[in-house]
């Protein structure tokens, strides 16, 4: 369904060691963050790369993970969350809300139909709006960068300009 092609360490750290399986099914990370301690909360420690080789869904694992600070003192982690996967042969983003993906109304290659209802309504400019942050939309910026500037992300611009296209086709 999805192997493993890459892993980055997040922030600066000291050191890091990163190992793929030859097959992409399991990688182990090893990050020392050298003096720098981590807050309570949400951490990041790395990104992963997936590539696609067939449609489906897979739900990612993580597993053994230990932290320590430079004394080797462990912290208490509470939880580790896995994500779930999905990979399609449509073009496009996935799902910004809902189980509709957004649509390009037009073939310029822009997903203006944000909630993926075949309308470009204020509805959309809502959704996309509320949603500008979320991972799918920040991973997928080529697909709404709608003010046309390099290079591709999301930002207010594109949410005016969105708003903009949906004033002019009324």
């Amino acid at each position: 369904m999805a192997t493993i092609t890459d892993v980055v360490p997040a922030g600066d750290p000291d050191s890091s060691q990163v190992s793929i399986r030859n097959d992409g099914s399991r990688a182990d990370v090893t990050v020392d963050m050298g003096g720098g301690a981590f807050d309570p909360g949400d951490v990041e420690v790395a990104s992963l790369t997936l590539s696609g080789e067939s449609t489906g869904s897979t739900t990612v694992s993580l597993s053994g993970v230990a932290v320590d600070d430079d004394s080797n003192e462990p912290y208490d982690v509470t939880e580790v969350t896995g994500a779930d996967v999905t990979v399609s042969d449509e073009p496009g983003p996935p799902p910004v809300v809902g189980d509709d993906p957004p649509q390009d109304l037009n073939g310029d290659g822009l997903y203006r139909d944000v909630n993926g209802d075949g309308q470009l309504t204020i509805a959309d400019v809502q959704v996309f709006f509320n949603n500008r942050n979320d991972p799918v939309v920040q991973n997928n910026a080529e697909f709404f960068n709608f003010d046309g500037a390099e290079p591709a992300e999301v930002t207010i611009a594109d949410i005016q300009a969105l708003f903009q296209d949906y004033i002019e086709q009324q």
